[in-house]
This record gives structure tokens, sequence and C-alpha cells, in this order.
């Protein structure tokens, strides 16, 4: 099921579906794409959160978290 990135609880893995702008950024500053794999820190209810990627720690803001579109991985 696909949803965004800001609905994913602390814990849990999801696969990048799609990255709508403006979180293009994401692509050239992070190198971060679509079927990459996030690892999700934490949640923080409002729809920020922090992700992990190839060993690096991101925080997400609302407004991006809900542009990226993911799928959860079990």
């Amino acid at each position: 099921m696909i949803t965004s990135l800001s609905k994913i609880k602390d814990g849990m893995k999801c696969r990048i579906i799609w990255l709508l702008s403006p979180s293009d950024m994401l692509r050239e500053y992070a190198s971060i794409s679509e079927d990459d794999e996030l690892y999700v820190l934490q949640n923080f209810g409002n729809g920020s959160v922090i992700v992990k990627f190839l060993g690096h720690s991101f925080a997400l803001s609302n407004d991006i978290t809900a542009r990226i579109k993911v799928e959860q991985i079990l």
C-alpha cells in the first residue's frame, strides 16, 4: 500500500515510490531517489520524521514527508 512518508511509524523500513516536488532537493543533496529504502528513526506525529539512509540521518519537515510516497517493507 502506498502512503506518505509522514505516516510511517518509528522503527519501520520503507521503499520510496515517488518523490514529488519540492522533495526533489533530496535527489540533489542526499542522492535519495525512487526505489531507495529508508529507515524511520523517529516520527514526531506531526508529519516530521528523522530517517536513516546509507548511514546518514536526515530530519525532514512535514511539507517534505507529505510529498514522499512510500511502500512499507515488512
